[in-house]
């Protein structure tokens, strides 16, 4: 499966036009909203200890039950009302725009790493590599090492909920993702 997975994820990486469209689209989208920070906190679980870091940094914060450690990084989560950004990551992740939960960044200092966990409200996480001025922080994806996640504009997608995940050790620099949730569509009976 390690060779698989190696394979499948090199060939992930957006050209430079849709890359910097994306940025532009995100640097035009508002900071999420009262009302829709309450509707995702109502969707999320540990949503809250999540974003209690979301100003600043904490280099205390211990690990969290089922999700990434929140110490030397900052989250960013942004408002869904950006129609063509979300189209954009739609495009991407072949998932129907409705079924978007959040966008967020994530701003990342030496030594940050993320403990293995999963993305309890996420059926497919997308994360898009937004600075790549850093050495480390390797992605591993159910075990398996993700080595092209080094270049502005690689991507990677998994199943949030089902697929543990971690990020190794930033030993160098600043690492900016943008990180989509994408929940479980919905069906017609």
């Amino acid at each position: 499966m390690k060779n698989y997975l190696t394979t499948l994820f090199k060939s992930m990486k957006l050209s430079t036009e849709k890359f910097n469209e994306i940025v532009s689209e995100l640097n035009k989208t508002p900071l999420i909203s009262d009302n829709e920070y309450k509707k995702l906190i109502s969707v999320v679980e540990r949503f809250d200890e999540l974003n209690e870091d979301s100003d600043g940094y904490d280099k205390t914060a211990e690990p969290v039950e089922g999700q990434g450690k929140v110490s030397n990084k900052k989250f960013v989560w942004y408002s869904l009302n950006n129609e063509k950004l979300k189209d954009l990551l739609s495009d991407i992740s072949k998932r129907d725009k409705s079924e978007l939960l959040t966008i967020y960044t994530i701003d990342a200092y030496p030594p940050e790493f993320t403990v293995p966990h999963i993305d309890k409200a996420s059926e497919l996480t997308l994360t898009i590599l937004l600075e790549d001025d850093f050495e480390g922080g390797d992605y591993i994806v159910n075990e398996n090492r993700v080595t092209h996640m080094n270049e502005k504009g690689a991507y990677i997608m998994w199943k949030g909920k089902t697929d543990i995940h971690s990020c190794e050790p930033l030993t160098k620099g600043f690492k900016k993702t943008l990180i989509a949730w994408y929940r479980k569509p919905t069906t017609l009976l």
